[in-house]
């Protein structure tokens, strides 16, 4: 018999070739469509423009992103209580006083699909200063991932949490943050529980760090995740993730903050409930097993002395012990990290339990 307790920083995925592969499935959700978040397809000839008609509510912001070739979005609106920015050459924000209708024109010089992402009701960040251990506080709504297997795509190539564009308002943060007031958000967590951060958006660089606090102490945990300015998720979803594993019950503290005089962002925002076992003890090792997890796992099984163990980490670096239960004790194996796409042989030792 075999033991396997596998560890990462951020989030690992590992094959065993000698047990059998267990399904995986691309997150859904059967929430209505946010109105918060809007993915438009829009398909132009060359030299044709299309208007779409955009509401930006009062003291809010919106920011427009857009994927193209040869394409151009400008805006059209009269109204004096109306503010748009550009950033980059693919977005640009919205700010309004009242509630105002502003007209998108998109145009492109050859025939092709736009992609077009808008985020609504940017507010100025609520919570300016970050509570202590033990104190009340408004606690944020996160999307809750029961198990890695059902939020990921391993087939994407990322370890991510595949999630579409115009998903559950629970999954959207956002905020509008000034260089003199840094914006925080709070979210309950147990221990061993992985907070995703995955950043959709920033007009200009914006960090995040992440505090966890039990009712009587707090830390820094490690890590700081940034939003470069211009930054925006068309073309490069969930490229842009951090992690954050929680040491004990208690809450993640979300601190945002710019060097810029202000910043209009929004990311995508998931808790990973901690699985710490998966039983392979009654799959076959035929054809291999596959393994999705955060922090850390531990997966038994049966190993026969007459068959290597082979162990690969095909998208991140994973940190993988084999322990080997030998007449009736544990032998801990030697932990070692697994690079990205990199394999490691395991050889049984004689008389191994099966």
């Amino acid at each position: 018999m075999g033991r396997w307790p596998l560890q990462a920083q951020a989030m690992a995925l590992a094959v065993m070739f000698l047990l059998l592969v267990l399904p995986t499935t691309h997150a859904q959700s059967d929430a209505t469509t946010s109105d918060e978040e809007r993915l438009s397809t829009v398909s132009l000839t060359a030299n044709q423009h299309q208007a779409f008609t955009l509401e930006v509510a009062a003291d809010t912001s919106s920011i427009v992103m857009w994927e193209c070739v040869s394409c151009q979005v400008e805006v059209e609106t009269s109204s004096p209580n109306m503010t748009a920015s550009v950033h980059g050459s693919t977005m640009l924000s919205l700010m309004a006083n009242e509630t105002t209708d502003v007209q998108l024109n998109i145009s492109s010089t050859v025939d092709e699909t736009v992609r077009l992402l808008t985020v609504h009701a940017v507010r100025l960040g609520e919570l300016t200063n970050r509570p202590a251990p033990g104190a009340s506080t408004t606690q944020t709504t996160v999307a809750t991932c029961e198990q890695a297997v059902d939020c990921i795509d391993s087939s994407s190539g990322r370890l991510s949490s595949s999630i579409p564009y115009s998903e559950d308002a629970s999954f959207i943060h956002h905020g509008l943050i000034e260089s003199t007031h840094d914006q925080f958000l709070v979210f309950n967590a147990s221990q061993g529980d992985t907070l995703e951060w995955q950043w959709l958006a920033s007009t200009a660089s914006v960090a995040v760090q992440m505090y966890h606090q039990t009712p009587a102490e707090e830390q820094l945990l490690e890590g700081t995740s940034t939003s470069e300015a211009s930054y925006t998720s068309l073309g490069n979803e969930g490229s842009n993730t951090a992690y954050w594993a929680a040491p004990n019950d208690g809450r993640f503290i979300a601190r945002l903050s710019t060097d810029a005089a202000h910043s209009t962002w929004a990311a995508y925002v998931l808790i990973h409930q901690h699985q710490g076992m998966i039983d392979l003890m009654n799959e076959s090792s035929v054809n291999g097993a596959e393994l999705v997890g955060h922090d850390s796992l531990t997966a038994p099984f049966e190993w026969s002395e007459t068959k290597q163990l082979t162990i690969a980490s095909p998208l991140e670096s994973t940190e993988v012990a084999v322990d080997q239960l030998l007449d009736g004790t544990w032998v801990a194996g030697t932990p070692t990290v697994i690079e990205r796409g990199a394999t490691m042989v395991v050889y049984p030792y004689p008389d191994v339990a099966v």
